[in-house]
């Protein structure tokens, strides 16, 4: 920049800065100009090609669009990157004549963050973020953190919800987990404690209904699902799924000892076998149900053993699985080769010798989760799941208490 006072100029600032280049259309003149300056300036634009869709100039459509007669018969408009010359208040410093390399600097366009958060509150019609298809979930009032809720006094079995009601004198405390505490207080939390209930939005159906009924499966398990990105507030913003660079779920698992019950393992099938049924195995002095799968994740004792974890997952708008599961929660650690090809269908359960994993403390946990977890390729994504896909009753407690989206765009 120059500063003129009277006849003298002074220099001022810097005096290389790169200012914003102006898009160049027409053909050059050659007068007055060395070759490699006109061939330069071809690069930049082909003077006999128009754009392939209406310019606008101050916000009106330019009528003066003329198209070549040849392939290709039109050109699309230069990016951010080729239009750039850098500029004063601009973070483009590469040359703006070439196509910058993959993960260069200073010539990303600069993109816009939308940021979508969700808590629970039981007042409200409608959640910010999770849909009323929400399965074997109670919205509740923070706790007191300690105790289990199977120790209280009141009952555990059918409907009446312990959670948010004062136990026994012994434990001297409202029931459930501590939500109003760090990190990221809220008075109120979605509980995975409901039972019984069969699932009209079931995700998926019993792999063989004449071991365990769809009605049955469907009374398994609890989930928070998600909306859709056409349901959510931020819709115009955010064309899908595949635009989330991350999310936060601050959750935590029942320990017995924290408000909630420990979520261990599930099994169908597996109360005492009459010693009438000639399937029936005995097993220390009682009669162990068969395994009527095969699967050397069952043994004997029962069908579709299952550990009680809790994971994200996303589904098309066909609930087909799309990405991989990102768990938060593991009741026991996952099986090795040799422990699975070291059972068959009359060994004891392979699970049984693993200790069950035990959440360490009272306190909520914050866990971030890129997008990359699941996939990147969530362009098919209809919504996902906060899912515990197995529970006993009123047990096997997990508490969720605010989930955060941030999508780029």
């Amino acid at each position: 920049m120059v500063r003129y006072t009277g006849r003298a100029r002074t220099r001022t600032g810097s005096v290389n800065t790169n200012q914003l280049g102006l898009k160049m259309s027409g053909c050059p003149s050659t007068v007055g100009k060395q070759g490699r300056v006109t061939r330069y300036m071809g690069r930049r634009v082909d003077c006999m090609m128009g754009f392939c869709r209406p310019v606008r100039y101050h916000e009106v459509i330019w009528p003066r669009i003329r198209m070549r007669n040849q392939k290709p018969f039109c050109k699309e408009a230069a990016t951010r990157c080729q239009a750039a010359a850098g500029g004063v208040g601009t973070d483009h410093n590469i040359p703006y004549y070439r196509t910058p390399k993959k993960g260069e600097s200073g010539c990303t366009p600069r993109s816009f963050v939308h940021t979508i958060s969700a808590s629970f509150n039981p007042g409200e019609t409608t959640n910010a973020l999770f849909h009323d298809l929400n399965h074997h979930i109670m919205i509740v009032p923070s706790g007191s953190g300690f105790g289990n809720p199977k120790n209280h006094g009141l009952p555990i079995y059918g409907y009446v919800s312990p959670f948010g009601l004062g136990p026994s004198a012994n434990l001297g405390g409202i029931v459930g987990f501590k939500s109003n505490a760090e990190p990221y207080p809220e008075p109120f939390y979605a509980a995975f404690a409901e039972s019984e209930q069969t699932d009209p939005h079931a995700l998926t159906t019993s792999p063989n209904t004449s071991i365990v009924s769809n009605s049955n499966w469907w009374r398994q398990g609890r989930y928070l699902r998600s909306k859709t990105i056409a349901e959510l507030d931020i819709h115009q913003y955010v064309s899908g799924w595949k635009d989330m660079e991350e999310m936060t779920v601050v959750w935590i698992a029942g320990n017995n000892n924290n408000g909630g019950d420990k979520p261990d393992m599930h099994t169908f099938n597996n109360s005492n076998c009459p010693s009438s049924n000639p399937l029936c195995i005995a097993l220390s002095g009682n009669q162990a149900y068969p395994n009527q799968t095969g699967l050397p994740t069952d043994t004997i004792g029962g069908d579709y053993k299952m550990r009680e974890n809790l994971y994200i997952q996303f589904f098309d708008s066909s609930k087909n699985p799309v990405g991989g599961r990102v768990y938060l929660w593991k009741t026991k650690r996952d099986l090795t080769a040799a422990e699975l090809l070291a059972n068959t269908p009359t060994t004891l359960n392979p699970w049984t010798p693993i200790p069950g994993n035990v959440y360490p403390s009272d306190k909520f946990a914050a866990t971030t989760i890129k997008k990359s977890q699941f996939s990147n390729q969530l362009s098919n994504a209809s919504f996902f799941v906060i899912r515990q896909e197995r529970h006993t009753a009123k047990l096997d407690n997990y508490g969720v208490k605010f989930v955060s989206m941030t999508f780029r765009t």
